[in-house]
């Protein structure tokens, strides 16, 4: 039985950028969903495509479906804290224009988010899924992202954990509106949206908790913002020739942390040995 409040504001927000080739399969899943008590938020950056046709279309057949109208050439992570920062909600989904959302995505989320605010009330939260990695065939490539990435859930329970790597994905997360109001604005020194209000619930006391299921077809097309990158790949041959940008993103990441009063370098690499020694450990058990 669903403990979904069904008077709660819910709100998906889609950040679109020239993505006609996959726009409207994902506008698909989105409108197959199996709870459909929500309201589409979309924000294009300036698309030289299709892309506003495809949005135009849609909206004039699904009356939940609203085109805001914000600056262009934001960027992913300005423009979803952009959209974040405008729509008031209970309930708040990130959403990336070219995956597939499981049908029961939105609903097994809110489901619980709805068991975690009733065992921890008036407490920000974000729950998050795994992902299943697909080509845009949506023919699978991986059937766990969190197995490709090397990505283990259970270690991360504190601020100083999550510390260690970003392992929330936007496309996967629900988050409710004590979260957001957690959120600091500006953000002028942040990675990315997802891991920005990760961070920001747990410095609050917050809970951020894993849905061990895939929810998302994790599309790779070869320009994705971001991407799914295998874990077994990233040996020292790796490392070393790609020993410039782990650099920049290790620094991009700690520049988040140091924002939010987490100073200590020493203490970062510390806590990156230490998920590296329970992936080991994990990789023993499995």
């Amino acid at each position: 039985m669903s403990n979904i409040n069904r008077n709660k504001k819910v709100a998906i927000l889609m950040a679109t950028y020239n993505g006609e080739r996959f726009l409207k399969r994902q506008l698909d899943s989105l409108f197959a969903q199996t709870y459909s008590e929500w309201t589409l938020y979309v924000h294009d950056d300036g698309s030289t495509d299709n892309t506003c046709e495809v949005l135009r279309s849609t909206i004039s057949i699904h009356p939940n479906m609203v085109i805001l109208d914000l600056p262009k050439h934001l960027g992913a992570c300005d423009g979803f804290l952009s959209m974040m920062s405008k729509i008031e909600a209970d309930y708040y989904f990130f959403c990336d224009q070219d995956d597939v959302w499981v049908p029961t995505k939105v609903e097994k989320e809110l489901d619980a988010m709805a068991r975690l605010e009733f065992l921890h009330p008036a407490k920000p939260i974000v729950v998050y899924s795994d992902l299943r990695v697909v080509d845009p065939d949506l023919t699978p490539l991986h059937d766990s992202y969190w197995k490709m990435a090397g990505i283990y859930p259970d270690f991360f329970t504190c601020l100083s954990r999550f510390a260690a790597s970003s392992v929330t994905t936007g496309c996967t997360m629900c988050f409710n509106h004590e979260a957001k109001k957690d959120v600091v604005y500006p953000a002028k020194s942040i990675a990315m949206h997802d891991a920005w209000v990760t961070l920001c619930c747990m410095k609050h006391g917050g809970i951020v908790s894993p849905i061990k299921e895939k929810l998302v077809l994790y599309c790779q097309h070869g320009d994705n913002t971001i991407g799914a990158h295998s874990a077994e790949n990233i040996n020292l041959g790796y490392r070393i020739s790609h020993a410039r940008q782990m650099f920049f993103q290790n620094k991009k990441h700690f520049a988040m942390l140091r924002s939010l009063g987490y100073s200590s370098v020493f203490k970062y690499i510390q806590n990156k040995i230490s998920y590296r020694r329970f992936i080991n450990q994990c990789l023993k058990e499995e």
